[in-house]
This record gives structure tokens, C-alpha cells and sequence, in this order.
């Protein structure tokens, strides 16, 4: 059995902060408690912390991450600048009777005759 436990999304943050900038991330965090910095962290990005499709942005963020570290608020708006993942709704057509049933004549129409 692993006693390994899940990574709250700021310590997956966190982590890929870390692999990622290596020696700048740790300069630029300097003596700052990690739980401080993550609890800052946390109560910035919990507009996109809510649920699955508002964690993309940040999943985008990570993968289009800046050349040099980013600060929390840095990182917050380039969460802003992921791509919507909501697709826009079409309206719903109106039936219109005449036009159904000139499409429905049309095909009878084209419906080859059957042998007798």
C-alpha cells in the first residue's frame, strides 16, 4: 500500500514551478514559509480552483508558462488568457411546417417507382 497522498492542485503548481524555473523559483520564493506562499496561492487562483473545466485554465497556464518565474498574480491573468472551453450554443431552428413538408414530398419524389 502507498502512502503516498493526493497533490492539492497548488502543490501540483508547485511542483511544476519548481521543475520547471529550478534555482529562480527557490530565489524568488527566498525565506517565505512554502505554506504561506501556498495559502496566498490558493485564496488568488480559487476562482479557477472550483471544478474540472476551470482547472483547464490553469493546466493551460502551465503549459504556456513564461520564460522567467512568475509571481501569483502573473500566473493568475495568464490563467485569464486560456481559450474558452465552453462551446457557444447554436440557436435551435424554428420548425416550419411548409418547409418539412416540402422536404418530405422532395423525397418521395426522388424515391425511385417500385415494380408492380
Amino acid at each position: 500500500m502507498s502512502d503516498e497522498r493526493k497533490l492539492t492542485p497548488v502543490e501540483r503548481i508547485f511542483a511544476r514551478l519548481t521543475t520547471t524555473y529550478l534555482a529562480d523559483w527557490t530565489r524568488k520564493i527566498g525565506q517565505t514559509p512554502i505554506a504561506d506562499m501556498m495559502t496566498l496561492w490558493e485564496h488568488e487562483l480559487s476562482g479557477f480552483l472550483q471544478n474540472r473545466e476551470s482547472m483547464m485554465a490553469i493546466g493551460w497556464a502551465l503549459e504556456n508558462l513564461p520564460e522567467r518565474v512568475p509571481n501569483v498574480i502573473e500566473f493568475k491573468n495568464l490563467c485569464r488568457q486560456a481559450p474558452s472551453t465552453q462551446m457557444p450554443k447554436l440557436e435551435v431552428p424554428k420548425f416550419d411546417p411548409e418547409i418539412a413538408r416540402m422536404a418530405i414530398e422532395s423525397l418521395r419524389q426522388s424515391q425511385p417507382k417500385a415494380a408492380p
